[in-house]
């Protein structure tokens, strides 16, 4: 039996402070499009670029350039 380490998915895992998950939970419950682009531009993206270097990731697809921060997963 052979597995194929290579096709599992990495998955990094990020921790948020008690006054973003509330503020998470603001957006959701708004439906706040808008202040979800915001709460991932300023606090989602850095940590996982941060834990994807910690990690040694691939980080050509996290590349800070990126116009509309889109990250794949």
């Amino acid at each position: 039996m052979t597995t194929m380490s290579a096709a599992i998915p990495r998955r990094i895992w990020i921790t948020l402070e008690a006054t973003e998950v509330i503020e998470l939970k603001r957006i959701a419950m708004d439906h706040d499009a808008d202040g979800a682009v915001v709460f991932f531009r300023e606090i989602v993206a850095p940590r996982l670029r941060a834990a994807a270097r910690q990690r040694g990731l691939a980080l050509d697809l996290l590349t800070e350039e990126e116009s509309d921060e889109r990250l794949p997963g």
